[in-house]
């Protein structure tokens, strides 16, 4: 296991730096402390061919840019949507920006986590911890907040995702990464024909402002079904509301305990390379990339929608107003707690 550190300049003031972690099979994980980003993951074929398989950009100034659709962000500290930006928390009301549609969504647009330029440190030679503080009312949250994600990359071919939160004061908390998936390559185009397994038997309905309607509903027969592996294509063009979705940007219930379990299966029968995604969330947000639309990308590609996927692992989105939903509320004194596994394979 081998791991380098970079200086690539200076945003907001702060120092970013490049951080590569490469484990003995050569698979390749490379990080960025603005926005704690996964830029870069390198992946073997079947026939043993590398490939860098999530989407983003060559140039940090990038990830810092509007047009950014948070290319393997750090999203929070209330990552999903909450409905009009409004929740109410031991008697007080708070209004966070809006910022897609009628809805708040991955912690505000100027000092959402994905924004800001994390602390950093190599804990070991297999592993990167990035920090950060965040203050009381930053984007209207309440609580001066301490965060912090240490990515690990072993030797079993696993990338080890870990969350922490605290605060001093009641707050809520969402955290995950946003990575786009392509197996294929990241400038390889469309993963429409990429398998998905999901290991969900019931989704959150959503309403055209995309906020969950209330209780969960089964997937018996239902279009965005996912218990038996099938192609992304099958449901892309036939969810509901297709103007509005224009694809799967859909929440999927899993076990609510704490408990480390498998969310999802992705691969490519092509290049045989698969993705397994295990959390310890109740939640994992299918999103097939349906708005994005970056041009001269890394290494000059041209992404369109459905060119990369998103298993985002997390709570329920609106979870804090929906009683049904586990809670999202971090209590003083309390530590939030979050793992997601992303091991990783080739078949024949």
């Amino acid at each position: 296991m081998s791991i380098k550190s970079k200086y690539l300049g200076n945003h907001r003031d702060e120092a970013v730096f490049q951080f590569t972690l490469e484990n003995e099979n050569g698979l390749k994980a490379v990080l960025l402390n603005l926005g704690a980003t996964l830029q870069q993951m390198w992946l073997p074929d079947r026939e043993g061919q590398l490939a860098d398989v999530v989407l983003g950009f060559d140039d940090f100034e990038s990830y810092a840019s509007e047009g950014n659709p948070y290319f393997g962000a750090t999203v929070g500290a209330c990552a999903n949507r909450i409905a009009e930006g409004k929740f109410s928390l031991n008697g007080t009301d708070y209004q966070l920006a809006i910022n897609n549609g009628n809805n708040h969504l991955h912690g505000g647009p100027i000092d959402g986590l994905n924004w800001k330029v994390w602390q950093s440190e190599m804990i070991s030679d297999d592993a990167v911890k990035f920090f950060i503080k965040a203050a009381h009312l930053e984007e209207n949250y309440p609580g001066n907040r301490e965060f912090s994600v240490t990515y690990t990359l072993t030797e079993n071919d696993e990338l080890t995702i870990d969350y922490s939160a605290t605060s001093d004061r009641d707050t809520i908390i969402n955290m995950t990464n946003h990575s786009y998936w392509n197996l294929a390559g990241h400038n390889s185009g469309s993963v429409e024909k990429h398998l998905l397994q999901l290991k969900a038997d019931h989704y959150a309905p959503l309403n055209t402002n995309q906020i969950p309607e209330g209780q969960l509903e089964s997937l018996d027969n239902h279009l965005l079904d996912f218990r038996e592996a099938k192609t992304l294509d099958e449901v892309i063009s036939h969810v509901d509301n297709f103007e509005v979705f224009r694809g799967i940007d859909h929440p999927y219930a899993l076990d609510e305990s704490k408990q480390l379990k498998s969310a999802a299966i992705y691969s490519d029968p092509a290049s045989g390379r698969q993705l397994e995604v295990l959390t310890t969330e109740p939640c994992v947000q299918v999103y097939t990339g349906n708005y994005v639309d970056n041009d001269n990308s890394k290494q000059g590609a041209n992404y369109k929608p459905y060119h990369g996927i998103c298993l985002e692992t997390q709570n329920f989105p609106d979870a804090i107003n929906q009683p049904d939903f586990p809670s999202p509320v971090l209590r003083t004194g309390e530590t939030y707690t979050s793992q997601t596994i992303h091991r990783f394979s080739a078949f024949s």
